[in-house]
């Protein structure tokens, strides 16, 4: 069903005046659309780059925070391993006296 409308009419969805008697309901709704739907194509694109460009810049931010944590961590952790590496060395050389000095004290043992 066309219906031609009346000059000066405000189409309900756009709310733009129907100046011109040859536009109908149908068209203007399907204009309407067309625009509504172009719109939100476009919103949706915008929103994808946005959201792509913002993961981007996250992982770039966050690998950039780890990195920094990891060097920070590295330096701290430095100064411990060469302190524990100074205490192993002496653990290390009083295990090796002590296993050296076992057999005789097994033979002490047997004797008494």
């Amino acid at each position: 069903m066309v219906t031609t409308l009346a000059s000066g009419t405000i189409c309900s969805l756009c709310g733009g005046c129907l100046r011109s008697l040859e536009l109908t309901w149908e068209t203007c709704y399907a204009e309407c659309f067309c625009a509504f739907f172009i719109l939100v194509s476009f919103i949706s694109n915008f929103k994808m780059n946005y959201t792509n460009k913002m993961t981007i810049y996250m992982s770039t931010y966050l690998t950039f925070q780890a990195s920094e944590k990891l060097a920070h961590a590295k330096k701290w952790v430095e100064t411990h391993i060469e302190a524990t590496k100074m205490k192993w060395i002496s653990v290390k050389e009083k295990l090796v006296v002590l296993k050296n000095v076992e057999p005789y004290v097994q033979k002490v043992s047997t004797r008494c």
